[in-house]
């Protein structure tokens, strides 16, 4: 594995880490919105 070959694994999987995290975050204020939301009404 080159260099450019490294760079580009790290990079990818960077991206993935981002966009499972922001899924999760997402998710999980959209849950607690949908109780808060019930709570308060």
């Amino acid at each position: 594995m080159n260099t450019s070959q490294l760079l580009f694994s790290l990079a990818l999987g960077a991206v993935t880490l981002v966009v499972i995290g922001f899924a999760l975050y997402v998710v999980s204020t959209t849950l607690w919105g949908d109780k808060w939301i019930r709570r308060s009404k």
